[in-house]
């Protein structure tokens, strides 16, 4: 058995069945932040995809509310006078939500170091005239106003957020 990365199952293991409600081409993901925002025609640009305002403010509540959750944060800037904030971390291309009736957005916390982690946030269009599921990585640290320079977040932030995380209840 040495060297194998992945054995086949002990006689009289059960085996697990998944819904494909539960597992969409891939691995399941649990999600401690879940919204569901109806898409209106003032989401819509004249090209007839999502408007990048949408998408920021769809963005800007899922990332709140993430953060909204994080008591330890707010203890850490409130005694440090940091400032939460939060970049992108990569390209977004708005143009692969298509036109959606409406649009599931989830955040998750990962990569957590020093002085900051990542919140990965998800953008899924509901509806006939959809493409596919749109990716968004922002790095959130706490930022001195005056200098911009980063402070340490901490131990109890980063145990925060493994407890958000592990107490996710949407999957997705």
């Amino acid at each position: 058995m040495a060297g194998r990365l992945w054995a086949a199952p002990a006689a009289g293991t059960r085996r697990l069945a998944y819904s494909e409600r539960s597992v969409t081409g891939g691995f399941a993901k649990r999600w401690p932040v879940r919204q569901e925002h109806t898409v209106t025609a003032a989401d819509i640009g004249p090209d007839g995809t999502v408007r990048a305002e949408a998408f920021e403010r769809w963005v800007a509540s899922a990332c709140g509310e993430y953060l909204d959750s994080c008591g330890a944060l707010r203890a850490v800037a409130a005694r440090s006078g940091l400032q939460p904030r939060h970049r992108t971390a990569g390209p977004r291309r708005i143009e692969a939500l298509g036109r959606p009736a409406a649009i599931v957005v989830t955040a998750s916390a990962t990569e957590v170091g020093p002085s900051s982690f990542r919140l990965m946030v998800r953008l899924r269009p509901l509806g006939r005239d959809c493409h596919g599921t749109l990716d968004a990585a922002y790095v959130v640290r706490l930022e001195d106003p005056a200098t911009g320079r980063a402070g340490t977040i901490g131990a109890a932030v980063r145990d925060e957020l493994i407890a958000i995380e592990g107490s996710a209840r949407h999957i997705g």
